[in-house]
């Protein structure tokens, strides 16, 4: 594989050794989801930036239409990982993002994220509904569940729907 999704812990040192041998390394970003593992938990909810428990979860929804987690981010969060030595950033947890809509400031933030760190490789998970809203700064998009869930292809009007999305996506972005 050339590209690597892996969790904020993993070894710097190991980082370093995948990027010698020309991998892309993401790390794994819940845009939309706080879990208590995570470091940047208690900031958030000490900014009251958190709101209900995810169903079967202990993570908690980000609002997003808070600045406190867009700060986090760009000023300390992305920057420890680039240090760290990650080139890039997988951004989970775009689809529960449009229930709560707030899909703006997503789109907004992910806008922000390109801005202030042009050289990492942005991939997307989800969110295709209104992909064309940030398609022009991301460089992946994966597209999980959407032409098979648990071993059983989508219903066909289903995927067709998704692959309309991802057109639009496309025209946004040809790349």
């Amino acid at each position: 594989f050339s590209i690597l999704v892996l969790d904020a812990s993993y070894p710097g040192e190991d980082l370093e050794a995948l990027r010698k041998s020309g991998k892309i390394t993401l790390c794994h970003l819940s845009l939309g989801n706080a879990s208590p593992a995570k470091g940047w938990f208690k900031p958030l909810e000490e900014a009251g930036a958190l709101g209900e428990t995810q169903v079967g979860s202990e993570s908690r929804a980000i609002n997003l239409k808070d600045p406190a987690w867009g700060n986090l981010l760009i000023q300390a969060l992305i920057p420890q990982l680039i240090e760290k030595g990650f080139t890039g950033l997988f951004l989970d947890d775009l689809d529960p993002i449009q229930q709560r809509r707030q899909q703006a400031q997503a789109s907004a933030l992910i806008d922000s994220i390109r801005k202030h760190f042009p050289q990492l490789k942005l991939m997307a998970n989800g969110g295709i509904e209104y992909l064309p809203s940030f398609a022009q700064r991301i460089d992946y998009i994966l597209l999980e569940n959407r032409i098979a869930k648990k071993q059983q292809l989508i219903p066909l009007p289903q995927l067709s729907q998704t692959l309309k999305w991802l057109d639009a996506g496309f025209k946004t972005n040809p790349k």
